[in-house]
C-alpha cells in the first residue's frame, strides 16, 4: 500500500511538471539544459559574476504541500548542517513548497525530479550556477554522513568558478 501511495505521488509530481512545461512553453520559457553531476550548468538566463561582486550562496530545500517524516528530516538536517554558515550569514536558506503554483517554475529552473536540496550561487539576485544534492535521500538516515555530504558539497560548490565553462 505504501508503495502505491509513493507511486501515485511521483506520478502526480511528473504530471504537474509536464503541465507546467506545457503552460510555460509558449511564454518564452528557458529551455532546460542537462545537468552534469561534476559541473552543474547554470540556467540559460544566468549572468556571469563580476570581480567586484562576490556570489551570494543560498541552500534551497524544495518540498511539497504534504510532507513525510523523511522530508521533514532532510530539512532539519540541512538547517543543522548549515547552522554555522547561516549564523555567520555566509549562506541563506529558503524552504520552497513547489506545489504552490507560483513556485512551480523551480521544477524546470533546477530540473527537479524529486524533493531535494539545491545549492545556488546568485549575483545581483540572479542565479549564476546551481547544484542539486540528490544524494540527500541516500544519506538522511545517517545524520553524520548527511552533514558531511552537505558540507563537502557546499565547499566544492564554493570552490568552482562563478560560471561553469
Amino acid at each position: 500500500m505504501g508503495r502505491t501511495i509513493i507511486s501515485g505521488i511521483l506520478l502526480a509530481f511528473v504530471l504537474a511538471a509536464i503541465v507546467t512545461l506545457a503552460v510555460r512553453g509558449g511564454s518564452g520559457a528557458v529551455e532546460a539544459q542537462p545537468q552534469v553531476a561534476s559541473a552543474p550548468q547554470p540556467p540559460a538566463a544566468a549572468v556571469p559574476a563580476t570581480r567586484q561582486e562576490a556570489p551570494r550562496y543560498v541552500a534551497y530545500y524544495f518540498h511539497g504541500a504534504k510532507r513525510c517524516v523523511s522530508c521533514n528530516t532532510i530539512e532539519r538536517l540541512t538547517l543543522a548542517a548549515l547552522k554555522d554558515e547561516l549564523d555567520a550569514d555566509r549562506i541563506g536558506f529558503r524552504a520552497i513548497n513547489i506545489d504552490e503554483p507560483e513556485q512551480a517554475h523551480y521544477v524546470q529552473d533546477f530540473q527537479l525530479t524529486m524533493r531535494t536540496v539545491v545549492l545556488v550561487a546568485e549575483v545581483a539576485g540572479k542565479v549564476v550556477r546551481w547544484k542539486r544534492l540528490d544524494e540527500c535521500w541516500d544519506r538522511f538516515d545517517d545524520p553524520e554522513d548527511y552533514t558531511d555530504y552537505l558540507r563537502r558539497s557546499l565547499g566544492r560548490f564554493r570552490d568552482e568558478p562563478a560560471v561553469a565553462p
